[in-house]
């Protein structure tokens, strides 16, 4: 009996330790699960950390490349306008330099090398009989055809081909054309040669009968200038000052 109550005692006793042993794994369990999920949270906390602060580090990036932009522009228009002003300020200042030069002292403007030169010319038709009455001007277009036959005989064909504008064609002694500058010395050459006999055919040296009744044709040039009003305005001859007598 006392065998059978110790036996029972130290079942008992094995079922204790046993039920502790099992209590205290299943309580080692739920720490380490406990640990883990703390672990887990602080890991989840640490990346949203972690990612909050990069945000906020990119947006202070795009603030200063914004604020960057900015200066940059604020400093290209600033530039800009100081430039504008300053090319205001001089035009200004180049305008009140040319007046003041205008109206306080005499100034010359230089043209080293005109684009146009100017010819004054006379036509001389001679009747064919002294009953007959010559025209005392002449449209532009018999005036064209009269010069252009003189460049081309002097000249050829390239002669007619140069460029030949008449401004002026109110007489016969009045005709004022222009011709490049480049070929004045040609056309002077051939306008001033000019002399033909119209009841002469052309290829024995004779000219085209562009007027009716008249013989002879010729071209004179009475003055040449770089400048319209050397030619068509007053001559430069000198008129010695009319004395008053004595009474």
């Amino acid at each position: 009996m006392a065998e059978d109550l110790k036996f029972f005692k130290e079942t008992e006793t094995v079922d204790r330790l046993s039920r502790a042993k099992r209590k205290r794994n299943d309580l080692s369990s739920e720490l380490i699960d406990l640990e883990s999920t703390t672990a887990d949270l602080e890991s989840v906390s640490s990346s949203e950390e972690k990612d909050a602060e990069d945000e906020h580090t990119e947006k202070r990036v795009r603030d200063s490349e914004i604020e960057d932009s900015t200066a940059k522009t604020n400093k290209t228009t600033d530039s800009k306008q100081a430039r504008q002003a300053n090319g205001k300020s001089k035009k200004r200042n180049k305008k009140t330099d040319i007046k003041e030069l205008a109206t306080n002292s005499p100034f010359r403007i230089t043209l080293r090398s005109p684009e146009w030169s100017y010819l004054q010319l006379s036509i001389t038709l001679v009747p064919i009989s002294p009953d007959t009455t010559m025209p005392n001007a002449l449209d532009a277009i018999t005036i064209y055809t009269i010069l252009s036959t003189a460049m081309k005989r002097y000249l050829g064909l390239i002669g007619s081909s140069f460029q030949l504008d008449i401004l002026q064609s109110s007489t016969l002694d009045n005709i004022v054309i222009r011709v490049p500058s480049k070929d004045f010395d040609a056309a002077w050459g051939a306008l001033s040669a000019y002399n033909v006999d119209t009841n002469v055919p052309a290829s024995m040296g004779g000219g085209a009968k562009v007027v009716d009744g008249c013989a002879k044709l010729g071209v004179s040039v009475i003055r040449t200038g770089e400048f319209l009003a050397g030619v068509v305005g007053p001559t430069r001859k000198w008129v010695p000052p009319v004395r008053a007598s004595n009474v």
